[in-house]
């Protein structure tokens, strides 16, 4: 009986590592998906930077013919028109090698076309508190239900193991049909069944010894499983604790960076104006493009960021 609770509770304990390898990969593929979607919107960002600035470099030759700019300033967009086409080449190459990945996590052809249609947008979540998150964690993660079945299947071990202290009783039953059948007396040349059945009783006391290494190590066994469920439970209040405040601190950010691109694009708005008219410089111009680019991919980023916590504590969380 042992033997067989002990093979009940390795299959159990062996499916829900099965079950928490499948929540993994869902975590994989949602973290291969922002990072496409992170790339394609980086890669967005570039385009409409290298767009502007061809267009504010436009602007500057005709300011130039009007006598209006220096061959200096025209160089600075130049370069910078150079530097921002640089960087969209990498933002390229780097939805490529995410498309890929995604790919590669999906099991589909590397070649394959992904488009994404998530907008860069907040997608609010709104969760429990923390020590009902904690207690839904230490109940729905597969990593606790396979440790309760090591321990069920240690202490399956511990009986067997002292089960060899104790008299072995076998019943035992036979069954012969034989010609001429030697149990019976006197011996004839025809068929003739008989049959037997009985108890046995064995105490083996040169044994014990060992016995009492096997009951030593199966309890050590058991304790050790008993222990790796207490940490178990103390790594995923941990990792709940941290994804929940990741959550928290990534949602703060974005109300922050959204202000910031609201702010950036007015003053590139305003100085793009005034560069049209001859009232800017070209370094300001430059300036302003970059504080917007960064504004435009910290918004992105702190999307991002969001989406990932969420994954991440839903994942921690037994989702």
């Amino acid at each position: 009986l042992s033997n067989s609770n002990i093979a009940e509770y390795t299959a159990g304990s062996t499916n829900e590592e099965y079950n928490k390898d499948k929540v993994e990969l869902v975590f994989n593929i949602k973290n291969a998906y922002w990072s496409l979607f992170k790339a394609t919107q980086l890669k967005k960002v570039m385009d409409d930077n290298v767009q502007m600035v061809k267009a504010h470099l436009d602007d500057a030759k005709n300011l130039m013919k009007a006598g209006m700019m220096t061959q200096n300033d025209l160089l600075k967009l130049e370069v910078q028109l150079s530097d921002m086409m640089f960087k969209q080449i990498d933002a390229e190459n780097s939805v490529k090698l995410s498309t890929v990945v995604l790919n590669s996590i999906l099991s589909i052809p590397l070649t394959t076309d992904i488009e994404i249609i998530s907008s860069a947008n907040l997608t609010p979540a709104n969760y429990s508190e923390l020590t009902q998150l904690i207690g839904d964690a230490v109940e729905k993660r597969h990593e606790i239900k396979s440790a309760d079945y090591r321990i069920k299947a240690s202490e399956a071990g511990v009986t067997m193991a002292k089960s060899s202290w104790y008299p072995q009783i076998n019943l035992y039953g036979n069954y012969y049909y034989s010609r001429p059948n030697q149990r019976i007396f006197p011996s004839k040349d025809e068929f003739k069944d008989t049959w037997d059945a009985g108890v046995n009783l064995s105490l083996n006391v040169w044994d014990w010894l060992t016995t009492a290494h096997q009951t030593e190590q199966a309890e050590a066994s058991l304790a050790q499983a008993v222990d790796g469920l207490g940490i178990i439970k103390d790594n995923i209040t941990l990792e709940v604790t941290q994804n929940y405040l990741s959550v928290n601190q990534a949602e703060r950010k974005i109300d922050i960076s959204e202000l910031t691109v609201k702010q950036a694009t007015e003053n590139m708005r305003i100085t793009a104006e005034k560069f049209k008219n001859g009232f800017a410089l070209s370094s300001d111009v430059i300036d302003a493009e970059t504080v917007q680019s960064t504004a435009k991919i910290n918004y992105t980023n702190s999307i991002v960021d969001y989406e990932l916590a969420k994954a991440r504590l839903d994942k921690s969380i037994g989702k």
